[in-house]
């Protein structure tokens, strides 16, 4: 027996050993070898022909020598001991997901920690379904599962792909939509910890393909809201004036149907109204937010502003009345000019159905106008209107008539004072004359006092004045 082999078989020996023996033994065997080692050793220094009678020794009996066969199997089997762990931890690594060059990347003795959980999986019949997990220091996975309706948990059949492995491939049917999902998870330290629950979500197929949209009526006038869609289990129309939505009162037409049908009134006007779809599998969706409309009226003007009469400094007052309005604005231009403009912003009452002003001589020369716009858009003009220098005047109990832009006469006297005294002007007018009839049948007056600058007295001026004794 040549070194080589003494050696081999003390090796096989010390691994039998320590798997047998205990720690004690073990050490015993290690002072063995360290003397095996020294006799090696000592053997290696022998002479040569020593060395040659040993070696036919051995020759002569090699089919003798109990446990050669063995040895050889022994050898052989450590030759091969390398590559057929290399092929299974290959398969290991594929089986958990890893190519075959890779390792698996854990500390031994640590719990597993998972890192993202799995989650709820939608398909339909007939389609792929995928769970994964993703956690640190794991050992070994199993994916179970079990009837939504039980408690038992199994692991996946034999078929299922991995079922060993962070992600788990199936296909979804009929009958695994009834089913729960889960994976357990062993650390390397050998402590066991499980994944969230999770399903295969059959598609609702829940869509809104058309919304309800504002219904325009007049109170009184029907109203239909409609709303068009896919997969909808149940329908529930709801209605709100403030910030709380309510179910549709009991005897609303189609309050669990796709088309809601009430009638317009005040009261209705100031609510919204929405549906709540909820699909087949206990998805919900609501649809925009309608209302019932009141339409939109046609501005109408019942009534027209007029001219208005008003000396200098009096006040003028232009008035519309209209219907279906939604905003005023008077305007004004110059009566030789074509362009309008809004009204002054100080002018009162510039945006309402009322304009008041005052007038001057320059606001004889324009013209004024309401622009009315509808509520629904429409825009409508009133008549043209102007401030008018009056015709005749009162001052002082006298009434004037304007006879042109610088004369007046004396239409009325409307006093019963004994003394009247006419001046010469009047609100920048030359007082010219006294008209017919301006004294007649007054009893009261005594003496009438007349400026210079009367040029004629008209017919029947102070017929009936008895009692008239004194004209100056």
């Amino acid at each position: 027996m040549n070194k080589k082999q003494i050696l081999c078989l003390v090796l096989s020996l010390l691994m039998v050993l320590s798997i047998l023996a205990p720690a004690t033994v073990f050490a015993d065997d290690v002072e063995i070898l360290d003397e095996a080692v020294e006799q090696e050793d000592t053997y290696t220094e022998l002479p040569d022909e020593v060395l040659n009678d040993e070696d036919e020794i051995i020759n002569e009996n090699e089919g003798n020598v109990p446990g050669d066969a063995d040895n050889a199997n022994q050898d052989e089997l450590l030759e091969e001991e390398n590559p057929a762990a290399e092929e299974n931890n290959d398969e290991q690594n594929e089986e958990n997901g890893l190519e075959a060059s890779e390792t698996l990347d854990f500390e031994a003795g640590k719990a597993a920690v998972i890192v993202e959980q799995p989650v709820n999986a939608e398909a339909n019949v007939g389609e792929s379904v995928t769970f994964t997990v993703q956690a640190n220091n794991v050992k070994t996975y199993e994916w179970q599962y079990k009837l939504s309706t039980g408690s038992t948990w199994k692991a996946m059949y034999s078929s299922a792909e991995g079922k060993n492995t962070a992600t788990l491939t199936t296909v979804a049917t009929d009958a695994r939509y009834k089913y729960e999902y889960r994976c357990k998870l062993t650390g390397t330290n050998g402590a066991v910890v499980t994944t969230d629950i999770v399903k295969i979500v059959k598609p609702s197929g829940l869509k809104i393909t058309k919304q309800p949209v504002d219904a325009t009526a007049n109170v009184g006038e029907s109203v239909t809201f409609a709303v068009e869609a896919t997969g909808v289990a149940t329908y529930e129309w709801q209605y709100k004036a403030g910030s709380s939505w309510k179910a549709m009162y009991s005897s609303a037409q189609g309050k669990n149907t796709a088309t809601l049908k009430t009638e317009a009134s005040d009261a209705r006007y100031k609510y919204e109204y929405r549906c709540k779809l909820t699909g087949e599998n206990g998805e919900t969706l609501y649809t925009d937010t309608v209302k019932i409309v009141k339409p939109a009226e046609k501005p109408e003007i019942v009534k027209q502003p007029v001219d208005a009469s008003a000396n200098v400094g009096e006040s003028v007052t232009f008035a519309v009345e209209a219907t279906g309005v939604a905003t005023y604005e008077w305007q004004y231009k110059l009566s030789t000019g074509s362009t309008w403009k809004a009204m002054y912003s100080s002018a009162e009452g510039k945006n309402t159905p009322t304009l008041k002003t005052e007038a001057t001589d320059a606001r004889y020369k324009y013209d004024y106008r309401c622009k009315l716009t509808g509520e629904n858009g429409e825009t409508l003009y009133t008549d043209t209107v102007k401030i008018v220098k009056p015709a005749s005047f009162v001052e002082n109990n006298v009434k004037y008539y304007i006879i042109d832009s610088a004369n007046v006469g004396v239409e009325k006297y409307l006093g019963s004072d004994a003394s009247v005294k006419i001046p010469n002007t009047v609100r920048n007018y030359a007082v010219t004359e006294i008209g017919e009839e301006a004294f007649m049948g007054n009893t009261s007056v005594k003496s009438v006092d007349l400026p210079d600058s009367i040029a004629i007295i008209h017919a029947r001026a102070f017929k009936d004045c008895t009692n008239l004794s004194e004209m100056k």
